[in-house]
């Protein structure tokens, strides 16, 4: 991840966003780890990189981080709706 700069961000973010997912997902519980386990630093170069890959792609594709959150939230509850079934 760019979170050192040894990465060029451009070229990780135009090829690599699929750890926004895996944020997306861990973020709700990632506080109570934290917590826990009494450490601050847990996933914290995941969020770091979330955070950076959404001012970057709102910058060049606005609305895009929206609309995949949605996105998510729609497979999540479809996924809630076939585990009732």
């Amino acid at each position: 991840m760019p979170t050192y700069g040894l990465l060029h961000e451009d070229l990780f973010f135009e090829t690599s966003g699929e750890f926004l997912g895996v944020w997306e997902a861990l973020k709700p519980v990632v506080p109570t780890f934290r917590e826990r386990f009494v450490n601050k630093q847990i996933l914290v170069h995941l969020e770091e990189a979330a955070k950076r890959y959404e001012a970057w792609s709102e910058h060049r594709n606005p609305g895009h981080i929206a609309a995949m959150r949605q996105f998510m939230q729609q497979m999540r509850g479809q996924a809630a709706s076939a585990a009732k079934a």
